[in-house]
């Protein structure tokens, strides 16, 4: 149960940003946001050392 909560209380924070978004005309952000996202998940399937030659040949 703890793990829903915790679950919900995250989809809450990215629900607070898209209204936030929404409602002050940020539109631009979201793609910068995305971009950064991304490069935060290839930083860590680089760790993986079975993705690892992968993304390293991306870069």
């Amino acid at each position: 149960m703890h793990f829903i909560r915790k679950i919900g209380a995250r989809l809450e924070t990215v629900i607070g940003l898209f209204s936030f978004f929404v409602r002050n005309r940020r539109w631009w952000m979201l793609p910068l946001i995305c971009g950064i996202l991304l490069f935060a998940v290839a930083i860590f399937l680089a760790q993986s050392p079975v993705f690892g030659p992968f993304v390293y040949f991306l870069f």
